[in-house]
């Protein structure tokens, strides 16, 4: 649905975009989802528990989060003598970039009234960015001198290992059925891992069938601009700082957005079709996405299937498998 869920988030998707969603619809929710990204070579898993049924008063969630991908880029490597001045700058043409993700995050969700919604979520995660050089990657008598330079000359290219932040977040029933969510994330900001955001949502359940939604959200720290180069110590730092090859030495975080809207329907109360339509600002990227599901109301059991394919910006395509787990509420309820 184009990402659009901020104001319509239950289950996994209320732990992952917006917490307060774990209360505005009752329910056990256990989920895993699987998502491979093909021209990056990633992998992402997410592992989920929300209880939202046993105390009236308050949610409670936690999931867990690993990813793993291995895209292939060019970077600039510096080189230093003795004396940690920059001698060098090499190019290490198509290297292979190793992002791992690990997170996890306990969640609370408080409902107030029959139109307002709090959440909150607590999370920890250790990120790493690494490339691993080949002698044949870097001249013959590079002397490997780099404080991101390890023994086993693996590069540290930007490692984000044991930080915490925090979401919060409200879900509002405006009127009817149509909710707006605000959330603030990772105000705690942590690089390009945990970039503090703040998303809109607004979800419409036209029917029992039919929901549209629209979404936005404001990156104020995930993108940065290049404000400071340093120039080896032989070189003329030049007029024009970006007429010569440097290396960055200070960033400035520059604000970005991504807009997107979807609508879902749902066949014979079993089989939701869903598709939408995100840009995302950071790459000038259109990107269509479309799923199917099923899920079996007597059994509990549920099954969902989407992609995202960019169609400008680039050429990314993204899929997801989830398996889910939503027990109907005994027969009192």
């Amino acid at each position: 649905m184009g990402g659009a869920l901020r104001g319509t988030a239950t289950g996994a998707e209320g732990l992952l975009l917006n917490p307060s969603g774990i209360v505005i619809q009752r329910q056990f929710n256990g989920t895993v989802l699987y998502s491979p990204t093909v021209r990056s070579r990633g992998h992402f898993l997410h592992t989920s528990l929300v209880d939202s049924t046993t105390n009236p008063s308050f949610g409670l969630g936690i999931y867990y989060n690993w990813g793993r991908e291995s895209p292939s880029y060019s970077y600039s490597l510096g080189e230093y003598d003795k004396d940690n001045r920059l001698v060098r700058i090499v190019t290490v043409d198509g290297a292979e970039i190793v992002r791992s993700v690990n997170e996890s995050g306990v969640v609370v969700g408080l409902p107030l009234g029959e139109r307002l919604a709090l959440g909150a979520t607590i999370k920890y995660g250790h990120y790493t960015l690494r490339s691993q050089l080949a002698p044949d990657q870097v001249p013959r008598d590079f002397s490997y001198r780099n404080p991101a330079i390890d023994a086993e000359q693996s590069v540290d290219l930007g490692s984000l290992g044991h930080v915490v932040s925090f979401d919060v977040g409200l879900t509002l029933r405006l009127i009817s059925q149509l909710r707006l969510g605000v959330v603030a994330q990772n105000l705690w900001a942590h690089g390009r891992e945990l970039p503090t955001r703040l998303g809109l949502g607004l979800g419409y359940l036209i029917t029992e069938r039919l929901t549209v939604a629209a979404d936005a959200m404001i990156d104020f720290t995930g993108a940065t601009t290049c404000t400071a180069w340093t120039y080896p110590v032989n070189v003329t730092p030049p007029s024009d700082p970006e007429s010569q090859d440097g290396l960055c030495t200070q960033h400035e975080a520059r604000l970005t957005y991504q807009v997107g809207g979807g609508l879902e329907y749902v066949l014979a109360s079993m089989i939701p079709l869903r598709a939408g339509y995100l840009f995302q600002d950071t790459l000038g990227a259109h990107n269509l996405t479309a799923g199917v599901g099923y899920q079996d109301p007597e059994r509990g059991f549920g099954l969902d299937f989407s992609f995202q394919q960019r169609v400008a910006g680039g050429n990314e395509t993204v899929l997801l498998f989830g398996l889910r787990y939503v027990p109907p509420p005994p027969a009192s309820q």
